[in-house]
């Protein structure tokens, strides 16, 4: 069963803050390639489909000589504008005839070039075993503040009762990363989520609490993962 798993990659061209981030030069590679390789190398991806708008993107992608195969899903016009969300082409894709076959689907961002082949081998395990969709989250040991109306108060912690150590009384945060999410092709067709009822958290390492979002992230990912290419 472990091998039915696919990986849906949306990579949209146009985007506003870092032009053409998906293939922007990241650590002398296409970002996309980076999610790629993590894809290539796990044991139980088998196919891999991307969704995208753009004959460059294919071409630049085609040359990046990825061994597993990969399938390019026509982005309709409709789902390639700013305000088109992850779940509109995931659905677009589940509906079309190329994911006829399809059964159990992982959904990666090429924004979280930090994830490696065994995030996703333990993952789908995790979504297999546990029989549960699964959604990628970072936890934080961090203190949290909060506001309502023009008041601010501690949102996990009492300030009679500030702790410098973690103990069982501080309670920790759990924050969505956006690094993928598994799930089923049946069950996000019918609640047109990427993600539904019973859900399970597999939880990454805190260096995986960034996404590329902006200028000053993809230059922090790439510090990281510059450090881990030549440690």
């Amino acid at each position: 069963m472990l091998n039915n798993m696919v990986a849906f990659i949306p990579a949209r061209a146009g985007s506003k803050r870092i032009k053409d981030k998906n293939i922007a030069l990241f650590c002398g590679k296409p970002l996309i390639y980076w999610i790629l390789k993590a894809c290539e190398k796990s044991i139980y991806i088998k196919k891999i489909y991307i969704s995208t708008d753009s004959f460059k993107f294919i071409e630049i992608i085609r040359s990046l000589n990825i061994i597993k195969p990969i399938y390019f899903c026509k982005r309709s016009n409709c789902n390639s504008l700013d305000i088109s969300s992850t779940e509109d082409c995931l659905i677009e894709f589940l509906k079309s005839n190329e994911s006829k076959k399809v059964k159990d689907i992982i959904l990666l961002q090429c924004t979280s070039p930090l994830i490696s082949n065994k995030n996703l081998d333990n993952s789908i395990k995790l979504y297999y075993n546990e029989k549960k969709d699964v959604i990628s989250i970072v936890k934080l040991n961090r203190y949290i503040w909060k506001k309502d109306s023009d008041e601010y108060s501690p949102e996990n912690y009492k300030i009679d009762n500030r702790l410098r150590t973690q103990d069982q009384n501080f309670r920790s945060i759990y924050i969505e990363n956006g690094a993928f999410y598994i799930s089923n092709k049946e069950k996000i067709l019918d609640s047109k989520q990427r993600i539904s009822g019973k859900i399970n958290a597999y939880i990454m390492d805190e260096k995986h609490f960034l996404e590329v979002d902006t200028m000053e992230d993809f230059k922090a990912l790439e510090a990281i993962k510059n450090y881990e290419l030549h440690r």
